[in-house]
């Protein structure tokens, strides 16, 4: 049988590496000390940013930068895309895939 969009993506992130020790989504909160139940949007956009770059052992100012940029990143995406109705599916879904990134800090 087929699985639902859903269902792929539960099971990805019960076994997706966030980081050291930090393996599956149930991991990462507890390492993180958020609530699985009740994440707000900016701890949200901060475990998917560990999707891309991984926490190592040791955060250095350099990788946390990464995360706190990809987060916010995912952040004005997520807010363009459902601000915006119409950029729900199809072709017109690309143009919020274009917008520039945020300013980068110097961190």
């Amino acid at each position: 049988s087929e699985n639902s969009k859903e269902q792929i993506a539960s099971a990805y992130l019960k076994c997706a590496y966030f980081g050291t020790k930090m393996i599956g989504i149930r991991e990462a909160c507890r390492i993180l000390r958020y609530n699985l139940d009740n994440l707000s949007a900016q701890q949200a956009a901060e475990l998917v940013a560990r999707l891309k770059y991984p926490e190592p052992a040791i955060v250095l100012p350099k990788c946390r930068g990464k995360i706190v940029r990809r987060s916010s990143y995912i952040l004005s995406v997520y807010a363009l895309h459902f601000d915006n109705p119409k950029l729900s599916r199809g072709k017109d879904a690309s143009r919020w895939q274009k917008t520039p990134s945020p300013t980068r800090s110097s961190t």
